[in-house]
């Protein structure tokens, strides 16, 4: 007699991406007039309507790369989510004069700012006027006197399902503080700031002193940059470090006294565990919150050669982009500013097999009897440390791999290796099951 057995078999299930766009690309600011539109357009094959766009740039017009080495900054890091919702932090240092001249700005009606320093005022201003289904139109608040460019790192789709921004004050004493302004749980927080108690709209005349950082209610990482105003040699600081998303520099530049870091993410909003405050002098910090996606924060170290690869991995899921800031400098000690203000800040995208990438950068000297500030901008790399007799330090992202990514120098660093921050975004997957099948085996007698 044959024996006959029926069995039933399933298919393993397919991981299927969902839905996430992300692009880095830049424009110019142009010269046009105010209340005059910019309609960004995305390149044909990546054209999404976005629902976030982050902002950054300097005082340069140049549209191929560049280093100068005497030149006025204008920097700024800016974010856009709606016609209501944007802001934006900016700082500026005078070149090659004997009195510093150095000033910030915070707004929270526009998304790019730069500051005229004769003025004590604003060169040119940006707002956010719609998110368009292949790009985004910006309106002119404030006509610009050069057309200048202007990195973004646009994110959409469907997996990124709510985003929002809230500014809040700094607590007057230590401990925890809850902020919770929205309707969702973040997966992950960015925040802008300037040393100030003003709220915004406001330019501080006095001194340069801006804040970077990001968090997932895990990790946190902290960039700040700070140059006085209005003394005979220049007095310019740095800081970079794992551990804090929060903080600012004091006004005497002698160190950091605000420091928090996030230690959970809440149901509507994020718990700031505040290790420093000033206590007197509140200040405001300005954040974006957003769920949905998958994201990655963490660091990595420059190469001294062009040969040896960074790879970043383990991240369980393949990168669409990243965002990237370095101080140019091993990573910095707690609590402990470093001589000289330095940024680079740099970002990539990776969609059907092409990667476009860019960053600007931001140095100006501590110890100067004459003010010196040096400038690059670049469209191959995410990291640049430029002088105006050359690059000393160049990293561009060769891939972007199944499980994160690989970054190697186009122009060594050297000696020592230098500290790089970043958080990067990929596609939700979906275990898409697959339908068993009935079949007959003949296991014989």
């Amino acid at each position: 007699m044959r024996c006959f057995v029926l069995a039933c078999l399933f298919l393993a299930p397919v991981c299927a991406s969902a839905d996430l766009r992300v692009l880095k690309s830049s424009f110019l600011t142009t010269t046009l007039a105010t209340n005059s539109k910019i309609t960004v357009t995305f390149p044909v094959g990546n054209q999404f309507e976005p629902k976030v766009v982050f902002f950054f740039g300097e005082n340069l017009t140049d549209t191929a790369a560049a280093v100068y080495d005497s030149k006025d900054s204008n920097h700024c890091f800016g974010v856009g989510i709606s016609s209501s919702k944007r802001h934006a932090v900016a700082g500026a240092s005078e070149d090659n004069v004997s009195t510093t001249n150095d000033a910030c700005a915070i707004r929270d009606d526009s998304c790019y700012v730069t500051i005229n320093l004769s003025t004590g005022s604003y060169d040119g201003r940006l707002d956010l006027d719609s998110m368009n289904s292949d790009g985004f139109t910006l309106t002119v608040d404030d006509q610009f006197s050069a057309s200048t460019v202007v990195h973004y790192w646009a994110l959409g789709g469907s997996d990124i399902t709510d985003v929002d921004r809230t500014l809040f004050s700094e607590p007057a004493s230590t401990g925890t503080q809850s902020v919770t302004p929205w309707s969702f749980q973040p997966d992950i927080l960015i925040f802008m700031s300037i040393a100030t108690g003003q709220n915004p709209p406001t330019v501080n005349t006095s001194s340069s002193r801006l804040a970077f950082g990001f968090a997932d209610g895990t990790n946190d990482y902290l960039w700040l940059g700070g140059s006085d105003g209005n003394i005979a040699t220049s007095d310019t600081k740095g800081y970079l470090r794992e551990g804090d998303s929060l903080g600012n520099i004091d006004s005497a530049f002698a160190g950091i006294n605000s420091r928090g870091n996030v230690s959970s993410m809440l149901s509507t909003g994020f718990q700031v565990n505040w290790s420093e405050v000033t206590g007197s002098a509140i200040r405001d910090y300005m954040a974006v919150g957003i769920k949905g996606a998958q994201w990655v924060l963490g660091d990595l170290l420059t190469q001294l050669d062009t040969v040896t690869q960074s790879v970043e991995t383990g991240f369980g899921f393949a990168p669409k982009g990243a965002l990237f800031v370095s101080g140019w400098q091993p990573e910095s000690t707690l609590d402990t500013l470093e001589n000289n203000n330095r940024c680079t800040m740099g970002a990539y995208s990776w969609h059907a097999s092409t990667l476009t990438q860019g960053c600007t950068m931001t140095y100006a000297a501590n110890n100067a009897a004459t003010s010196s500030v040096t400038l690059a901008i670049d469209y191959a790399n995410i990291y640049n440390r430029g002088f105006g007799s050359g690059v000393f330090g160049a990293m561009e992202v060769e891939s972007s791999d199944s499980d994160g990514f690989t970054c190697k120098m186009t122009n060594n660093d050297v000696s020592p290796q230098r500290f790089v921050a970043y958080f990067a975004v990929g596609p939700n997957e979906v275990e898409t099951p697959r339908p068993g099948t009935m079949q007959l085996f003949d296991v014989g007698r």
